[in-house]
């Protein structure tokens, strides 16, 4: 089970006074090859078991939606995490409660938020076991009590200074002529925190082993539908490998790569070039767990991620990624 990416865990709040914390989706489609028939009874028990949302709709089943069950549950009710219910007028409202420019992306990416509330009340039952807060003590209270109880678990993670200069060295291209003294603490900030989420997946995945989570098929098959019509779902279903660049106008490193990105999207026929500027959408940032930019993301010709680097990156090492792709089969 996949815990939601650092993106939101560094801080992202998507509601008014909630913590959603989380982990990037992954668009990864792992269905298995079938070479020969299963022998009858293992064809029995695959039968028997429940259909999943990340078998079924792999970009629309982030975080805990992937091995949710899906079922006949709607259309008032859209998921269940061990029988509790997460109902439409619920999600509806909290996407009205957002502030106003994120509505949009909301709207867009309602998978995503109903994700977000799955995991909370997941968090919701750990702290009300823990005797944190009581039962229906009220949205407030909750949230406070979850927010002390993940600071909690990630408190006491350190940075050492061998761990700061080989971050320096690793990322020298995106910091430019910045001298290591002057970028230190901020590259503290920014192990600190992976630091962080390492310890929060931890203990998210400690605490939903049992969990039952169970969204609705029609509702699922609906927000997957709507989450993967755009430029960078269509190429990898194109049967083609795909590179995937995702970029700012004000970032220097991406200026840099930009004549490199361009020619070859004119050059290479044999592969799909797709540059996302993460300003313009906000929702394939998102959804990809882009952190750093620029970040390039590398699709085999069956659409699954298989290897991606953040920051500039040489024209011959690109090339050579992509010759790579091209060649397999």
């Amino acid at each position: 089970m996949k815990i939601l990416t650092a993106v939101v865990f560094a801080g992202w709040t998507l509601f008014a006074g909630s913590l959603m914390a989380g982990e990037r989706a992954d668009v990864a489609n792992d269905q298995p090859v079938v070479e020969k028939a299963a022998p009858a009874g293992e064809a029995v028990a695959a039968a028997a078991k429940p259909r999943t949302a990340g078998s079924a709709y792999p970009e629309f089943a982030i975080g805990f939606l992937e091995d949710a069950e899906l079922a006949d549950i709607g259309p008032d009710v859209l998921a269940t995490v061990n029988g509790k219910e997460i109902t439409r007028e619920y999600l509806e409202q909290k996407i009205k409660d957002a502030p106003e420019e994120n509505r949009a992306m909301f709207e867009a990416t309602k998978g995503f938020i109903l994700a977000q509330l799955v995991q909370r009340e997941l968090m919701l039952e750990e702290a009300v076991k823990r005797g944190l807060v009581k039962k229906d003590a009220g949205e407030k209270a909750e949230n406070t009590a979850i927010r002390d109880m993940v600071d909690k678990q990630v408190e006491g993670v350190e940075a050492t200074d061998d761990e700061l200069r080989q971050a320096f060295k690793d990322h020298k291209e995106e910091l430019g002529d910045a001298a290591f003294e002057d970028v230190k603490e901020r590259i503290r900030d920014a192990l600190l925190q992976g630091k962080r989420q390492e310890k929060f997946i931890e203990f998210m995945e400690s605490i939903s082993k049992t969990a039952k989570v169970v969204v609705d098929d029609k509702w699922a098959a609906e927000q997957h539908k709507i989450i993967t019509d755009n430029p960078v779902d269509k190429a990898r279903a194109s049967g083609k490998p795909t590179m995937v660049e995702f970029y700012a106008d004000w970032c220097p490193p991406c200026k840099k790569m930009k004549p490199i990105i361009e020619e070859l999207r004119q050059n290479r026929k044999d592969a799909n070039i797709v540059s996302v500027n993460v300003d313009e959408n906000e929702t394939l940032s998102l959804r990809y767990g882009i952190r750093n930019l620029p970040t390039q993301v590398y699709f085999d010709r069956t659409g699954k991620e298989v290897d991606r680097h953040e920051g500039y990156i040489e024209k011959k090492a690109l090339e050579g990624k992509l010759d790579e792709l091209a060649a397999e089969k």
